[in-house]
């Protein structure tokens, strides 16, 4: 899946800057305008897929720094709030644990949770809870952990928790929700979750699942603890 999205993005690429070229000779305004610029926006769109498959499959490059994680989910709830459509509790623990990853990698993870919380959820009012807390290996109960065989390693974890009251998973799906492509939800989504699930492997955490149907789902992401260097 790796090298074929690779060899997909590098192909889209190609067709991206011929499309480009022949945009920047065409009359604007013109009905050739208006095509080239609806197949720029499709192939701009298809490098996103390209990408985001690379995201699952653990073959992107990094740019990792030291990150609060609950001052970081505070600064990005200004940029998600506006499109989430049911209510949003906040309860962040402060200061939150210290751990290390890639801001823009791990804003991902997060809009991919509360995304599939929002959609998830056919119930009014809809509710949501973002919580972030340190969670000790010990205390981890039965629930499903993906990557399936993960076993923790870290003395101690940060824990970004997302929880909806939406129509839960049952049990046969369970097994499929991180798989690329499916979807119990409309036509198109069904990405968000395994991208999450790559970004995380790579940083060596893990995320449980919790469920009931009818009743909603608990989404914890683990990611290990930063040493203290000081």
């Amino acid at each position: 899946a790796g090298a074929l999205a690779h060899h997909f993005n590098t192909l889209m690429t190609i067709v991206a800057g011929n499309l480009e070229l022949a945009h920047e000779n065409t009359a604007p305004g013109s009905e050739t305008d208006q095509l080239l610029t609806h197949a720029l926006s499709g192939c701009k769109r298809a490098a996103d897929l390209g990408h985001t498959l690379l995201l699952y499959t653990g073959q992107f490059a990094e740019a990792l720094a030291s990150l609060d994680l609950s001052a970081f989910c505070h600064q990005q709830l200004d940029s998600i709030k506006p499109a989430i459509r049911q209510i949003l509790t906040v309860d962040l623990a402060e200061p939150g644990p210290k751990i290390l990853a890639d801001p823009n990698h791990l804003a991902r993870v997060l809009a991919s949770l509360l995304t599939n919380a929002m959609e998830t959820i056919d119930k009014e009012p809809g509710q949501s809870t973002l919580r972030v807390r340190y969670l000790d290996p010990e205390s981890l109960s039965s629930a499903h952990i993906f990557p399936t065989g993960w076993n923790p390693a870290a003395g101690r974890y940060g824990c970004l928790e997302v929880i909806d009251n939406g129509a839960g998973i049952d049990e046969a799906q369970m097994i499929n929700i991180f798989d690329p492509f499916y979807s119990e939800k409309f036509l198109g989504r069904g990405l968000g979750l395994p991208l999450a699930l790559g970004i995380v492997k790579k940083l060596h955490g893990a995320i449980t699942v919790v469920s009931q149907v009818h009743q909603g789902t608990t989404f914890r992401v683990l990611l290990p603890e930063q040493a203290d260097t000081a």
